[in-house]
């Protein structure tokens, strides 16, 4: 809803006014009041409004003979890459025929809630853990692509204590079969038919938003009955996600940010869209220097960006990497010491890690629990390239990131199995807690409402001018 003054009433105005002989005075005071007033009401009234979301999944639900069913469909594009039909109060929907529910002979028929589950990746246990349904997790099995054990890899405390309980187990189907389990959750890589009927496809890792990856957490919670919880989960993060990029458009200037990824001393510049989006959400210029952007990056490249670079992000995975690693890095790759000492980054200080929060063994919860929190992930973002704009919001003028970590001056922060009160709960979401859109979001609106204000006495100050003249 929003209220705005068109230019034929305005003219109507005019008119009447000079008709009527009303003094200039007596005008412009009654026009000061009332476009005062329609300035007022836009501010406070007015929506921003929230995109759409074009999701890679979507959920049909109806009523089979007093049943509930419900159809996910998991696209790849415009391609249907999986189907699952859930059911619930039946044997079995293949039993029924029902006029109004959309069945395919292709899809996966899952009992739900599930009551026990295998996963294959971090995300989708960082989605288990915000549903508080982590008990039902029994198996961690680990990626095609990586021989680490589960303790190796999760951060979460809850995670970590029941590993170490034997509550999930960690292995590689040697002993046990994926039927084993009512549901087993894999990534779109890693050959997931091979798994047998019961594998459900998580696409979190691969969608290119920040929020479309967070609201994830809908379609595993269809499988657990969670779907209110998760709505609501995601409707928070979402509004706190605008709330803050809504107010870091106010501020004056772009900040340059160079993010690289580092794999045993080779450098790599981010090309996740994701990032790209969120660089953009948070008023970070981007401006890749290697020649492709999934190429090695040569010393060259890399003296380019950090020339401008105001933030510098290094996604190094080598645990406890602090700033004389990176310069010595730099310096091996080819750099002169005298030409890194004198990049901004490196004399300001401002060179992160993503490795602030981790598990007692080192798993980086930037591959966990920051899927679920991008509003927080954006926060991160906000407070090393523009922390002056948190400076109006009490709940956060003294906010610490939470997963980059500045490798000048910080250590991690370790997450241990004795952190965890109740491995039932469901994890409570550092956004919920920080709770920024109340107070940056009111004080950033008198602040715009003031200039508008500003702006209406110039303009009516200028049409009295006129007006006295003529």
């Amino acid at each position: 809803m929003s209220i705005t003054c068109t230019t034929k009433s305005s003219t109507c105005l005019l008119v009447s006014t000079y008709r009527y002989k009303m003094s200039v005075r007596s005008f412009t005071i009654a026009a000061v009041f009332l476009l005062e007033s329609v300035v007022f009401t836009y501010v406070i009234v007015g929506s921003s409004g929230s995109p759409h979301f074009s999701l890679h999944f979507n959920m049909t639900a109806c009523e089979c003979h007093n049943a509930s069913v419900v159809v996910l469909t998991y696209y790849n594009g415009r391609t249907v890459r999986d189907m699952y039909t859930l059911y619930h109060g039946i044997p079995s929907p293949l039993s029924l025929t029902c006029n109004n529910c959309f069945q395919e002979a292709s899809s996966k028929s899952i009992a739900i809630p599930i009551k026990t589950a295998a996963v294959k990746d971090t995300t989708t246990l960082a989605f288990f853990d915000a549903l508080g349904e982590l008990e039902k997790v029994k198996a961690y099995v680990p990626s095609t692509y990586s021989s680490d054990l589960a303790l190796d890899v999760v951060s979460s405390s809850c995670l970590q204590h029941l590993l170490q309980r034997g509550d999930i187990r960690d292995h590689n189907f040697t002993d046990h079969s994926p039927s084993d389990y009512d549901a087993f959750f894999v990534a779109p890589f890693d050959s997931p038919h091979q798994y047998g009927n019961n594998s459900i496809i998580i696409g979190a890792i691969m969608d290119p938003g920040p929020l479309h990856r967070a609201e994830w957490i809908k379609f595993v919670a269809a499988f657990l009955g969670k779907e209110s919880e998760a709505n609501e989960i995601f409707d928070g993060v979402r509004n706190r996600y605008h709330c803050l990029k809504n107010r870091v458009t106010r501020e004056e200037e772009y900040k340059k940010i160079a993010w690289f990824d580092e794999f045993s001393g080779t450098y790599y510049e981010t090309s996740a869209r994701y990032l790209l989006t969120m660089f953009e959400d948070a008023r970070a210029f981007y401006t890749p220097s290697c020649t492709g952007m999934h190429s090695n990056c040569s010393a060259a490249d890399i003296a380019t960006a950090l020339e401008e670079a105001d933030v510098v992000v290094t996604t190094s995975l080598h645990h406890g990497k602090h700033l004389p690693d990176f310069i010595n890095s730099l310096v091996t790759i080819g750099l002169p010491n005298e030409t890194v000492m004198s990049f901004p980054s490196i004399r300001s200080l401002k060179v992160y890690n993503i490795d602030k929060r981790q598990g007692s063994k080192g798993g980086f919860d930037w591959f966990e629990g920051a899927i679920v929190e991008p509003d927080v992930v954006l926060l991160d973002l906000i407070a090393v390239l523009h922390p002056s704009t948190l400076q109006t919001c009490s709940t956060i003028h003294s906010y610490s990131t939470t997963w980059l970590r500045n490798i000048a001056t910080e250590t991690a922060s370790i997450l241990t199995s004795e952190m965890c009160t109740n491995a039932s709960n469901a994890r409570e979401l550092l956004g919920s807690s920080l709770q920024p859109c109340e107070c940056i979001q009111a004080s950033g609106d008198r602040r715009d409402m003031q200039q508008y204000k500003n702006i209406t006495r110039l303009v009516l100050l200028a049409v009295c001018f006129i007006l006295i003249v003529l």
